[in-house]
């Protein structure tokens, strides 16, 4: 029994133009799935986030990096004080 060729290893001749018009639909469909997630405005959500969780996010990096921070600032004066 012959499967032929995957889709992806067959020769691309001229499609009919049906195939095209296929093509461009699933195109356009996909364009507008990816400006629904980048921005939907029924729900307000940027990136699949709202406001309200960028901003918890953003709380949360602000504290974790601020702590690193001050972890690195507290060990440097601690290094530095038991070289003298």
């Amino acid at each position: 029994m012959h499967l032929g060729a995957p889709r992806s290893f067959q020769p691309r001749g001229r499609r009919s133009p049906s195939s095209r018009h296929a093509h461009r639909e699933d195109f356009n469909q996909s364009l507008a799935e990816w400006k629904l997630f980048i921005y939907n405005r029924t729900s307000g959500e940027f990136l699949g986030c709202t406001a309200k969780s960028w901003g918890l996010i953003l709380l949360f990096y602000l504290v974790f990096y601020g702590f690193l921070a001050a972890l690195f600032v507290h060990n440097v004066d601690h290094a530095s004080d038991s070289e003298r």
